[in-house]
């Protein structure tokens, strides 16, 4: 087995030694799995879920200070009009950046979307890795063949399903049918929203009350309104990936969910660089620890909760 227990991570506290990131990417133009590996013994995480590429050959990162427009906008009901008609125009019909979002990239790169995720790619990928499990992403409006998902659902890398409303642009009525592959699968289902789903939230828990349902980035794009709503669901809960929300946020999360509705998630490995541009796992988990929340809060937000959510632990 690819896993080995290294020095650094037992050296780590007990209760941080088995943190579980659940949501990070597969990009080899960023990082390989290798470095992946050692990050994650670097820095004490006993496992990471990773979600196949979203976009052609490689992705840049996208500017901070775009990222903090973005968020004060998406939290205030009087901004958040703007920001959502500005979204409709990142992309082409294509899944291409357009020309002047290309300027908030750093560098300028360009970002095309895939459309139909690698999931099997991935699968054969991460299988050596006993710390490293797939989240099998799946667009409702693109999807593989039925029988296709059915198998690579059983393979024993695969931690649950997700989607991407915000990435892939789908109402929720278009992905009823992955939500009753999840529960028919006993498997979760890691959610990012898009904008127009904010009523159907509710709706989607109770019917599926037996799906564990993650809210990607931490409820982005509805935040606050998102943690309310969601407030009366045992079966739901959020993750802290991504700078879509920032410590900030964290902590308004917190007081409205608890740390027993919340996961620990990286996003890696785009942002939170070092000095040298590369990705640090110790500013996602810096980020957190600084709330200064307790070790049995610390515990659910790393581990514990990951565990039941995710792992059925």
């Amino acid at each position: 087995a690819y896993w080995k227990p290294c020095l650094l991570a037992k050296l780590v506290r007990v209760k941080l030694s088995t943190m579980i990131d659940v949501h990070a990417y597969w990009d080899v133009g960023h990082m390989s799995l290798d470095a992946l590996h050692r990050q994650m013994c670097q820095h004490g995480l006993a496992k990471a879920i990773l979600s196949p590429p979203c976009t052609q050959v490689y992705e840049p990162d996208k500017s901070a200070f775009m990222y903090a427009v973005q968020r004060i906008m998406l939290r205030n009901d009087g901004l958040r009009p703007i920001a959502e008609a500005a979204s409709q125009s990142f992309y082409d019909k294509a899944g291409h950046l357009r020309m002047f979002w290309r300027l908030f990239t750093r560098k300028g790169q360009p970002i095309n979307k895939v459309l139909v995720p690698d999931n099997t790619s991935l699968l054969t990928a991460i299988e050596t890795f006993e710390n490293l499990y797939a989240w099998y992403w799946v667009n409702p409006t693109a999807m593989p063949e039925r029988e296709q998902i059915q198998r690579e659902l059983k393979h024993p890398k695969v931690a649950g399903l997700k989607m991407h409303a915000y990435w892939h642009k789908f109402t929720a009525q278009d992905a009823y049918p992955v939500f009753a592959l999840a529960e028919q699968a006993e498997l979760p289902v890691y959610l990012i929203l898009g904008f127009d789903w904010l009523d159907s939230v509710v709706d989607v828990l109770r019917e599926f009350t037996h799906v564990n349902v993650i809210f990607g980035y931490g409820g982005f794009p509805y935040f606050d309104k998102v943690w309310k709503a969601i407030r009366a669901f045992p079966n739901a809960s959020v993750d802290f990936s991504s700078l879509h929300l920032d410590q900030n946020g964290i902590s308004a999360v917190l007081q409205v969910l608890g740390s027993e509705r919340c996961l620990y998630g990286s996003d890696c490995p785009y942002n939170f660089k070092d000095e040298e541009g590369r990705f640090d796992y110790s500013q996602t988990i810096d980020r957190i620890t600084r709330l200064v929340l307790g070790p049995e809060a610390l515990d659910l937000i790393f581990r514990r909760n990951a565990e039941r959510v995710v792992f059925g632990e």
